[in-house]
């Protein structure tokens, strides 16, 4: 539960001022993010249909951590995109960055779903998917009120992607270290599926 508490209020720090963030750093009016929007959600179904196959194929070890740490690159390259913002080729490369990180970002759930109610056995699934709910929807209204207090203190928009960056990476390390104990206890025959 810890590696989600870490990533959803990163998450809660960045993804509802996305697009705050291309109408303000990069000028880009809501039109144009809606549509670049609905590009990211089309690669984000996409990329899910595709997860069984990855998993299947290179298992959590390598599948969770791959995903998450690619996506973490693609948030930190869209965030220092506001370093020059003043070139048209910025607001390019943070639609590419976006487009990339979403989908990423997005794969790894249904993998770390998996792990985390095959990790706690039959008996504590309903209350463990019942708990991460809980900290998502808690993550970002804590991380609302804590972009607000950052913007009143003259954060950017970059300095707040990067504290979720370093909170995803942190929690991508969590999340490693739970998929280690997870095989160790698998091969001991510990892990009900």
């Amino acid at each position: 539960m810890v590696p989600t508490l870490i990533i959803a209020v990163g998450a809660g720090l960045t993804i509802p001022f996305i697009s705050l963030f291309f109408d303000k750093v990069h000028h880009l009016d809501k039109g144009g993010f809606s549509v670049l929007s609905s590009f990211a959600a089309v690669l984000v179904a996409y990329c899910a249909m595709l997860v069984p196959k990855i998993k299947k194929y290179v298992g959590y070890k390598v599948a969770v951590p791959t995903t998450q740490t690619l996506a973490v690159v693609s948030l930190v390259a869209l965030a220092t995109t506001q370093f020059y913002s003043q070139y048209s080729v910025a607001v390019v490369i943070a639609a590419i960055c976006y487009l990339f990180r979403q989908p990423l970002m997005n794969m790894a759930g249904p993998m770390t779903t998996e792990l985390v109610l095959n990790y706690v056995g039959k008996g504590n699934r309903e209350i463990t998917s019942a708990l991460t709910a809980a900290i998502w929807s808690g993550s970002w209204v804590v991380s609302g009120f804590m972009v607000k207090i950052m913007f009143s203190q003259g954060y950017q928009f970059v300095n707040i992607f990067l504290i979720t960056s370093v909170l995803y990476a942190f929690g991508v390390v969590m999340y490693y270290l739970l998929i280690l104990d997870y095989n160790k206890r698998e091969d001991q025959g510990l892990i009900e599926n």
